[in-house]
């Protein structure tokens, strides 16, 4: 539902301003701001003083033409000095006037109100003429009413065959109108789509207006990378100029276009010109927002996707369709080099611990057996042998065949082609993605939302699905927090939880306990206990589990891939 800008009108002035947000400095310095949603019937507000700081007392009054009060409060001030308020405002039409007294200051903010029975009017009328399928009428509506409803006519003013707007809102049936949001979002559509056209204005500075940019749903739709950077702001020049040079040549018809051609357009020259290393993001982004439909399937179960994902990269694709023939061709085509190589290669030996090496999967549902390593998560070593992220021979080579096999099925990713920097504390946020990933097929549970997430974070996705199956929950103000480290005890607790998840059985034989479990919280010990009876837990410094400490990227690995690999 998007917030609609209401004329505001100071009290001695002579006129009103219809788009924007009117903010007033009264003699006295006190700042009124005030913003409507016509659609809800809220007024929100802020309200602040020169010179006043955090904690400090604002008396707030409303009052309509008649004197009545409307709405009165009393704010404190934040830390930059302001206060915000928010009211619901279903009466009738009218002058409406806001005081805000701040000691000695005061300040007033005089507002023309528009009752909801006039919004349902003009909305029905829209409703109307839009079936009749009159181009006048809607013209007439929208221009007359543009104040009213807040719209912004800057870049409608512009474009030359305005009728063309309204018969772009009068063919885009797949569009319902529901309400009144609907309608003004469907003006904005149609002004984009003839204003393209026309060439006033291209996609890319449409993308990034208020208003206009919920259209291409850029924050929603584009993927980010790791480190929270949309794809599309980080494609090359060459890239992005492809990008925003093909959306501006489309022939838009309908509203659901515009962000379904702009995600097209970032995904086909990303392929075109970008990293292999982004395929495997791109898709899986584009696949869960609904614009293509991609099994993943064989694809985890390369034990190399660099190579079926570099057959993509430098190629001209047309269109969703074409992309899904093109991923499907070219990991049929890596799995056949694999299951014919599987033929030939056996297991080889091992250093450094004992282990064996392991042949990894390359045969649809028919994964090779991997034989079963002794309890460690730290101190004692998987495998030592040659790796593929070099940081891995140097500074954690005791977990080398956990992370290689981990990034063979598609679990985990390197920092770079290069470094897995396993020493590395793991975030709440990355180890989301890690264990949203080793449930891939699990079906999800119910639910939970964290209140220190908005969705525009790149990790959202994984914490929302390890969230939904139980695996990771929030705290008890509901918040994920995503920058926090998470600990070998809570790591514990949620490895155990996957277990059941999974449906596993583990087999466990009674160990001594760790010289420092009392050190573990009560809600944390049932988990170490039961991953250490099997095998999937160890201590550090010999017999102590440290539970407080914060996990590396290497522990984490090494301890979900026992899991995997004795459940």
């Amino acid at each position: 539902m998007s917030k609609i800008i209401k004329c505001l009108t100071l009290m001695l002035a002579t006129f009103c301003v219809y788009t924007g947000i009117l903010t007033v400095y009264a003699e006295n310095d006190v700042q009124i701001t005030l913003d409507r949603d016509v659609e809800s019937s809220f007024v929100y507000g802020t309200v602040s003083a020169e010179g006043v700081g955090a904690d400090e007392l604002i008396e707030l009054k409303v009052q309509n033409a008649q004197g009545e009060i409307i709405y009165m409060d009393q704010l404190y001030t934040d830390s930059s000095g302001k206060a915000a308020f928010k009211y619901y405002h279903l009466t009738s039409g009218g002058t409406i006037t806001v005081y805000a007294r701040c000691g000695d200051s005061v300040g007033e903010l005089s507002f023309e109100h528009v009752s909801k029975m006039d919004i349902d009017a003009i909305f029905e009328a829209i409703k109307d003429s839009r079936a009749s399928k009159s181009v006048e009428k809607l013209r007439d509506i929208f221009e007359e009413n543009s104040a009213v409803l807040g719209l912004d006519m800057e870049i409608y003013n512009r474009v030359s065959d305005k009728d063309a707007v309204y018969k772009f809102i009068i063919g885009d049936t797949d569009t319902e109108m529901n309400a009144v949001s609907d309608a003004i979002n469907e003006f904005y559509a149609g002004v984009s789509a003839v204003a393209i056209k026309e060439k006033t204005i291209s996609v890319k500075a449409l993308s990034d207006k208020k208003y206009y940019s919920e259209l291409f749903q850029k924050e929603a739709l584009i993927p980010k990378k790791n480190n929270g950077t949309s794809v599309l702001d980080t494609l090359g020049e060459k890239a992005q100029t492809g990008v925003f040079s093909r959306a501006d040549s489309y022939a838009y018809s309908k509203k659901s276009e515009f962000g379904s051609v702009l995600c097209l357009y970032t995904l086909t020259e990303a392929l075109r010109l970008g990293e292999w290393q982004d395929v495997y993001d791109l898709l899986a982004a584009y696949d869960s927002s609904g614009y293509i439909n991609i099994s993943f399937d064989d694809y985890s179960r390369l034990s190399n996707k660099a190579n079926a994902a570099k057959a993509m990269i430098g190629k001209s694709y047309s269109d969703y369709a074409d992309i899904v023939r093109a991923f499907k061709a070219a990991v049929a085509e890596e799995q056949s080099k694999e299951n014919k190589s599987s033929q030939s290669v056996g297991s080889g030996g091992g250093g450094g611990g004992g282990g064996s090496s392991i042949t990894m999967p390359t045969v649809v549902n028919t994964p090779e057996p991997v034989k079963e390593l002794e309890p460690a998560d730290a101190a004692s070593q998987i495998k030592s042998g040659r790796a593929v992220f070099r940081d891995m021979e140097t500074e954690a080579q005791w977990a080398i065949e956990a992370v290689e096999y981990l990034y063979g099925i598609g679990i985990v990713d390197g920092v770079d082609e290069n470094s897995f920097e396993p020493n590395r504390q793991i975030k709440r946020s990355e180890y989301a993605k890690l264990i949203a990933a080793a449930a891939r097929d699990v079906s999800s549970g119910a639910a939970v939302h964290f209140s220190d997430l908005n969705g525009s974070e790149w990790f959202y996705p994984y914490a929302v699905k390890a969230s939904e199956l139980g695996l990771m929950l929030g705290d008890d103000m509901m918040r994920f927090n995503g920058d926090d480290y998470i600990t070998r005890e809570e790591m514990a607790v949620v490895v155990s939880r996957l277990a059941d998840r999974l449906k596993m059985t583990l087999k466990t034989s009674r160990t001594a306990d760790f010289d420092d479990q009392s050190a573990i919280s009560d809600w944390a010990d049932e988990a170490v206990t039961y991953l250490r009876n099997a095998g999937i837990v160890n201590g550090r410094n010999k017999n102590s589990y440290e539970p407080k400490e914060p996990v590396t990227r290497a522990e984490a690995c090494a301890v979900l891939y026992k899991l995997l690999n004795k459940g």
